[in-house]
């Protein structure tokens, strides 16, 4: 009913149009009961039960029917419905949920949480907890009934009270969030959480006395009931040596590279750096070191990092805006940032600007420095300056960069060309022997050959290193006769040391420039070249001594952009062989690793693959490292879409498992793509089931919806009956998510029968457990149980441990709400093992999960906890609602 407001955050209160519907006691002792299930019927005999304690009277059927009918009279015709008839009488309350202040609170909360910056979190936070009158359904709060309902939302307050306390501090407003996390802790003493939040709000206004007061009164309350509290130690450590970062639950990130080992001629420059980046300002100080290619940019920059270091005790953050020779859009520099600020996946936003807005609001309490190097152009940078005074970013450039100039007052630095002498002391220091007498004219035509450029005498260095027994005036020879219509730069160095090579060596630095990654291992280049391993290690060891690539750790090797610029230029005659021959050489060992990931997958055809790992361990150490080259050769340039699509296929296994949605949504938008290039109509299909299921796990629940809606079709016109029962076993997930229950439940009930129709015996079993997981949802925990049993004997059947441990997380949920709590517990415990052996973090935490409701319930509160804690921590910092709310019952 329109201009209906219903009030539960206190005293039960109703106003239809502003004007106040009174109700007696029993009235509103029923309301309040049925609201405590909008939308949900409840049986008549339950509410019997519910508002009789003891043996309901004589005629309690009609008194409640009198009950209703009164009701029925002060709220409306429509919104108090009759359901069923007999031993199947109840009654349901329609009411839009907006109506109902506890839904806008929760819903207020939930987007306070999803909020881009503190400013617009703290006035959602104030938004809903202003709904608050007292305690939630006062009137029915000493019914056991309410309790659980009461119990989730008073948690719910205490979570959104605490985030309030977060936002006022991440916005500088510490003594507001200092009154407000007091006023928590003298509710929950032993809350060491919000004992530290206090800390560092107290810190922040360098009020260390107070701060450390606050560290020994909970020391010593701990202490009093046998407790100790390392981490709390730590603290009060931290805050009496004046050493408390701003964040003392993130760990800093630490990603400049390392200092590099060789740089002269820069001391003025570094000198006058050092002193810009320590001068104070109103806001971030911004350094740019620019000059022409090759002149040690780079060096430089990294070199002030580490010189400064000290000086930024929450870390530093590093980023490549031209990897592998294309510029790095903002969005996907800020995605790699925000993980690094310890942002869980599924909390990072797809929109460039709220990106922005989270990266700047995760730095306001911070003192960091940011490496931005190589930009191409202001706008690469803009949405990558912090806004906080604490910050310091050095961009590194080519270009002048006038716009940020003038946009955020960055301070030039411009690198010149090497002086001679300092030119010589760095090709000697690079080559590894001093210049002999008579070397000086050698050395000097050497110099001048490589224009005082560091990176030409590094090359020319590495070659004169690696021939101890090569003279000077030979190599200075040498490299005058290199002409080539080139001029006495860079690309006559490049040139030179290129036809050094030996023809194998050529051959891999040609096709390297073709590689879409940044750093590469042997056996990715070997199949670029279309040699073995050994030839490849051979060739890039080769390379790394002639300083034309340079090896990193772990046997894998990276190329300077000139250098990969100019490997491409002599890479045309190679064509696009090359290119495809990595992406079959990726696509085989992708799909490997799928198969090892999920061996019980549908895959469309028998296609044979070799073992190519010999655990899952394997596989995923393997996708963790090439999936930057997994995901660039998506991009590639190549005719081969069905390959394309096949590749994209193979990774989403292991993206999901480790959390990455976001990731998914953009390699699926790539396999649809590529499969309608290809014409391939159920790739199509696939693909935009694929990104239904990324789109649910980002809270994009419309488009999920819209795009399933096609997927579905399209299997449908194909009549493909397995595609068609995937897909609405993702509907069914859908649903769930939603809370539409009987949704749900139709729509895994459709793929049981598809599958069985198929005669796919794998995908019953995971259908099995879903009916089953509605049915637990819908309280019919009996039929759930004989329903998600018959899934586990189908999985043990097939070998399919993680199917089975699934179905053990349903059959453990239902026996909780059965009382059974024993028993849940050894189910849980069992789809606990077998889900963090497989190393599949969301169903880990959602087992967690479900142990810690059962352990809670069973009377372990601190186990409880434990489980919860480390879900939470599984989902980020700013885990689900349903977590905190779970963790607010044990403080």
């Amino acid at each position: 009913m329109s201009g209906l407001r219903i009030a539960v955050l206190g005293p039960l209160r109703i106003e239809r149009d502003d004007i106040g519907v009174p109700l007696g006691p029993q009235l509103t002792a029923l309301t309040s009961t049925l609201l405590l299930e909008p939308g949900g019927a409840i049986p008549a005999r339950r509410l019997i039960d519910l508002l009789w304690t003891g043996a309901p009277p004589d005629g309690a059927g009609a008194t409640l029917r009198s009950h209703v009918s009164h009701l029925r009279r002060a709220l409306g015709p429509d919104l108090l419905v009759t359901v069923g008839r007999g031993a199947s009488l109840g009654y349901r309350l329609d009411v839009d949920p907006d109506a109902v202040d506890s839904h806008r609170f929760v819903s207020a909360f939930a987007q306070a949480q999803r909020a881009d910056d503190a400013a617009r979190s703290l006035a959602l936070l104030d938004e809903a907890l202003a709904l608050w009158r007292g305690p939630a359904y006062a009137d029915i709060a000493h019914q056991p009934f309410a309790l659980p309902q009461i119990a989730r939302l008073q948690g719910l307050r205490q979570a959104a009270r605490r985030d309030r306390a977060e936002a006022l501090s991440a916005l500088g407003r510490h003594d507001e969030a200092a009154r407000e996390l007091r006023s928590l802790l003298g509710e929950d003493p032993f809350d060491e959480a919000l004992r530290r939040l206090l800390v560092v709000a107290l810190y922040a206004r360098r009020k260390v006395a107070e701060a450390a007061e606050v560290c020994r009164e909970g020391l010593e309350l701990l202490h009093h009931h046998g407790i100790d509290s390392p981490e709390l130690h730590d603290l009060q450590r931290l805050v009496l040596r004046r050493e408390l970062s701003s964040d003392p639950e993130t760990e800093a990130p630490r990603q400049l590279p390392a200092d590099p080992p060789v740089l002269v001629g820069r001391d003025d420059v570094l000198r006058a750096a050092v002193a810009h980046l320590r001068t104070p300002r109103r806001g971030p100080t911004v350094l740019l070191v620019t000059g022409p290619a090759g002149v040690g940019k780079t060096s430089v920059a990294v070199r002030l990092g580490h010189e400064v270091a000290d000086d930024f005790p929450d870390g530093a953050l590093y980023a490549d805006l031209c990897p592998a020779g294309a510029p790095a859009p903002p969005a996907t520099v800020l995605h790699g940032f925000l993980d690094a600020l310890g942002v869980a996946p599924n909390r990072i936003p797809d929109d460039l600007s709220a990106r922005a807005a989270k990266y700047r609001s995760r730095l306001g309490r911070r003192r960091m420095l940011v490496l931005l190097d190589n930009a191409r152009d202001a706008a690469q940078v803009h949405d990558l300056i912090p806004g906080s005074a604490g910050c310091a970013v050095v961009v590194t450039s080519r270009n002048k960069l006038p716009g940020l100039v003038s946009s955020v007052g960055a301070r030039p630095f411009p690198l010149e060309l090497l002086p001679p002498e300092s030119a010589r002391e760095l090709f000697t220091a690079r080559a590894g022997r001093p210049a002999k007498a008579g070397d000086e004219a050698a050395l000097t035509r050497i110099v001048e050959r490589c224009a005082g450029l560091p990176l030409a005498l590094a090359i020319v260095a590495a070659h004169a290193a690696t021939r101890p027994h090569l003279a000077l005036s030979a190599l200075a020879a040498q490299l005058a006769g290199v002409h080539n219509g080139l001029a006495a730069d860079l690309r006559a160095v490049f040139s030179w040391s290129y036809l050094a090579l030996a023809e194998r060596d050529r051959q891999m630095f040609r096709v390297l420039g073709l590689f879409p990654g940044v750093t590469i291992g042997t056996p990715a280049a070997a199949s670029l070249a279309g040699t073995t391993e050994v030839s490849a290690g051979a060739a890039l060891a080769s390379l790394a001594e002639s300083n034309m690539v340079t090896e990193l750790p772990g046997g894998r090797f990276a190329t300077h952009d000139l250098l990969r610029a100019y490997a491409l230029e002599l890479a045309a005659r190679d064509g696009d062989a090359p290119v495809r021959r990595l992406v079959d050489h990726c696509l085989h060992l992708a799909e490997a690793a799928d198969r090892l990931l999920w061996p019980h997958r549908h895959r469309r055809g028998t296609p044979t693959v070799v073992a190519a790992f010999d655990d899952q361990e394997q596989a995923t150490a393997w996708l963790t490292v090439e999936q930057p080259v997994l995901l660039a050769l998506l991009d590639a340039p190549t005719t081969d879409d069905v390959a394309i699509a096949a590749l994209a296929r193979a990774m989403t296994t292991f993206l999901y498992r480790s959390l990455q949605p976001g990731v998914v949504l953009s390699v699926a938008t790539a396999a649809l793509r590529a499969t309608e290039r290809a014409g391939d109509r159920w790739g199509q299909a696939d693909a935009l089931r694929e990104r239904g299921l990324a789109l649910i796990l980002l809270d994009r629940h419309a488009e999920a919806a819209d795009t399933l809606d096609t997927a579905l079709r399209r299997f449908r016109d194909l009549d493909d009956h397995v595609g068609m029962a995937d897909t609405h076993l993702t509907l069914g997930w859908l649903a769930d998510q939603q809370a539409r229950l009987g949704d749900g439940l139709h729509h895994d009930r459709e793929a049981l029968a598809l599958f069985v129709r198929a005669g796919d015996v794998a995908g019953q079993a995971r259908a099995l457990n879903a009916v089953g997981w509605d049915h637990a949802r819908l309280g019919n925990h009996a039929e759930a149980l004989r329903h998600c049993r018959r899934a586990v004997r189908l999985h043990q059947e097939r070998d399919d441990s993680s199917g089975a441990a699934r179905a053990y997380d349903s059959i453990g949920y239902a026996l909780h709400h059965l009382g059974h709590y024993s028993e849940a517990l050894d189910n849980l415990r069992c789809a606990l093992a077998i889900h963090r052996a497989d190393g599949d973090l969301f169903p880990v935490a959602e087992t967690l999960t479900h142990l810690g409701d059962t352990l809670h319930a069973s009377g372990s509160t601190g186990e409880a906890r434990a489980a919860w804690e480390e879900a939470q921590g599984i989902l980020g910092h700013s885990a689900a609602i349903e977590i905190r709310e779970r963790l607010s019952r044990t403080r």
